[in-house]
């Protein structure tokens, strides 16, 4: 009997009866406190002795007139005690969301720039030390062992499969790949100085687009960042010595097909509510299998070699594995990020 006592005391509270003399305002027949502690401000003189009676009391022993009082105050008393739930409801909703969705931003910005220096480095050692340097073909594999992770989380349901607009997730898979390509052929053609000039004119492209398409409105500061981010491309081009018709060319259609993709990666997200991982799972597929019969000729006429014919040591197959993983994190944290902000964010992280 002890034991249960506190239990017992926990869940127990007063009840109106016949006859009860129990204060409406101050009495403990709540489960929480006194109705008293949740008014803001003094409450009337007839409103401060209201006793908590039954109802049929009220017909009986009360004069109408009073009755008709004590029932009005009661009423205004309730809407303000309704009110002022509401509204602390509300406001630790938008509280609880804002830090939620600002943890999460935080949280998918340092995993992007985590996994993206290790997939520097490990390709790196992948490409300088160990002569592999089919980047395309690489890039394919890289999406197909994302797509097989994603699949094996699909099955133990760590996220839902959200099927959608199949010609959508199709066409923006493809133009992910193509643009993919671009790129290596950008850097293929060009110097290694003008290829990051070609990455960084993709900061004020997406910014055009989102402006014209859109109708975005940006603010001065990060208009005025864009000019001296532009007048740094064009010194660059008009200073580049290594400068072709044909790699400026290929920097052109890099630039325009990676900045449609990753406005697409935002407004596909939003337009048919799906997270960066059901898009990505959806996606992956259509990706590698371009970047996979794209590659090895791509990576034949940048390198002169045969990606089928390289030999694959031990110790070349251990990075390659080791890049593989790494980019499941690499391509899982870009979307998200690009999911949670926007292209211009990602791209000037």
């Amino acid at each position: 009997m002890k034991r249960g006592m506190d239990y017992f005391a926990k869940g127990s509270m007063w009840a109106i009866g016949r006859d009860s003399n129990l204060s409406f305002w101050r009495g403990n027949w709540t489960p929480k406190e006194p109705l008293h502690h949740l008014i803001h401000g003094p409450l009337s003189r007839e409103g401060d002795h209201l006793e908590e009676r039954p109802f049929t009391d009220f017909a009986f022993r009360i004069p109408k007139r009073s009755a008709a009082l004590r029932v009005n105050s009661l009423g205004q008393n309730y809407v303000q005690i309704r009110s002022r739930y509401q509204i602390e409801e509300r406001e630790s909703e938008k509280m609880s969301e804002s830090q939620r969705f600002q943890l999460g931003t935080i949280g998918a910005l340092s995993l992007s720039v985590v996994s993206s220096v290790s997939i520097v480095i490990c390709n790196k050692a992948l490409i300088s030390t160990l002569n592999f340097t089919f980047a395309t073909t690489l890039t394919s594999w890289h999406l197909l062992v994302t797509f097989c992770s994603l699949h094996v989380a699909l099955c133990l349901k760590l996220f839902e499969h959200k099927p959608f607009d199949a010609r959508a997730v199709m066409g923006f898979g493809i133009l992910n790949g193509i643009s993919i390509g671009l790129l290596n052929l950008s850097l293929g053609f060009n110097s290694v100085g003008f290829y990051q000039m070609t990455k960084l004119a993709i900061i004020p492209c997406t910014v055009l687009l989102e402006i014209i398409f859109f109708r975005k409105i940006f603010s001065r500061s990060i208009q005025f960042s864009l000019a001296i981010l532009l007048l740094g491309v064009g010194i660059a081009t008009v200073t580049d010595l290594q400068l072709n018709a044909l790699g400026s060319f290929l920097s052109f259609l890099a630039v325009i097909t990676t900045c449609v993709a990753q406005i697409m990666t935002n407004t596909i997200q939003k337009k048919f509510k799906v997270s960066s991982t059901q898009l990505l799972y959806q996606s992956c597929p259509y990706q590698a299998i371009t970047l996979f019969v794209i590659g090895p000729f791509l990576d034949g006429l940048l390198t002169n070699k045969n990606v089928f014919a390289f030999k694959y040591t031990p110790q070349v197959l251990f990075f390659i594995v080791l890049s593989c993983m790494i980019s499941v994190s690499v391509n899982f944290s870009t979307f998200l990020v690009i999911g949670k902000t926007s292209a211009v964010t990602y791209q000037g992280f």
